[in-house]
């Protein structure tokens, strides 16, 4: 239930950006401020893992900052999905250990 859960939140956020990108590409505005893409809903940013410098892609929708891209911090019992070992797709995480993997905020 929670995946299908995640998997449409993470549906909704693709339309909408999508949605977002052909009116501006319409009009010809693309507006940047501080490499974040600006919408009248959302921001597009970045934030950087403090623990091991990972970059992550990052979403803003009014005032709730999500992770656009999968975690890959190395937490202790955290491993690459054995179907597809890269670090790309992120992690696995125990509950226990999902604790101490996400960051701060």
């Amino acid at each position: 239930m929670i995946k299908n859960t995640l998997v449409s939140i993470f549906f909704l956020i693709v339309v909408l950006f999508l949605a977002s990108c052909d009116k501006e590409e319409e009009q010809g505005i693309h507006p940047i401020i501080n490499n974040n893409i600006v919408n009248n809903s959302f921001v597009l940013g970045t934030m950087t893992d403090s623990r091991d410098g990972e970059v992550y892609e990052t979403i803003t929708i009014g005032d709730q900052t999500w992770m656009a891209e999968n975690l890959r911090y190395d937490a202790p019992k955290s491993y690459l999905n054995p179907d597809n070992p890269s670090v790309k797709y992120g992690r696995l995480y125990t509950w226990q250990s999902a604790f101490t993997a996400c960051p701060s905020g």
